[in-house]
């Protein structure tokens, strides 16, 4: 907390929230296009975020990170909003975490590799229904608490 600045927490934020809603906001008309000509109900025209754990308000038992928290959390308010507010367009939105992955930002002792999340991820979206529209899901399938 002690090396926590405004700047830090407003570009994370811009980059975790506000990029994600206004990318939303910019292929809203072609996902609206894209749902009224999909034929196939197997898989749902939407809007897949990728979230964190750490956007977890209940899953948070250690604090820290507070840009990412904060940012996710918000990332997350927004799928919510938007699975909402899309349903009338048969439009989904879930956040989707792509686990702990070893890359530079997750670190040697992380748990999957990037194949291994990618991998689930796909497997995940692959499954989703309109059911799932609002959903905090894991690239395991398993779902997260808001």
């Amino acid at each position: 907390m002690e090396n926590l600045t405004s700047e830090s927490l407003l570009n994370t934020y811009h980059i975790n929230a506000v990029g994600p809603a206004m990318m939303v906001k910019a292929f809203l008309p072609l996902l609206r296009q894209a749902a009224t000509n999909s034929s196939s109900t197997a898989m749902p025209c939407g809007v897949l975020n990728i979230s964190s754990r750490t956007g977890s308000i209940e899953d948070n038992g250690m604090g820290k990170l507070y840009g990412s928290r904060l940012s996710k959390v918000a990332l997350n308010m927004l799928t919510k909003n938007l699975s909402i507010e899309l349903k009338a367009d048969n439009l989904i939105a879930v956040a989707l975490n792509p686990g702990w992955v070893k890359t530079e930002n997750g670190g040697e002792n992380a748990l999957i590799t990037a194949e291994q999340s990618v991998h689930g991820m796909l497997s995940v979206y692959k499954g989703l229904t309109m059911k799932d529209s609002g959903a905090f899901l894991s690239y395991d399938g398993s779902t997260i608490p808001w």
